[in-house]
């Protein structure tokens, strides 16, 4: 059986960067040899 929680911005935890640090962690993990900051994601995210 897989469970996925899903969390609404802080409300059963916290991370820093929240949506924005979690899409970077992605992008490293997948393609290490991308230069991608939390400073260029953040703004896709506003809308």
């Amino acid at each position: 059986m897989s469970v996925i929680f899903w969390d609404f911005d802080g409300t059963l935890a916290s991370r820093q960067g929240m949506w924005s640090g979690a899409l970077v962690n992605l992008v490293q993990r997948y393609f290490p040899e991308s230069e991608i900051k939390i400073d260029d994601i953040r703004p896709h995210l506003k809308n």
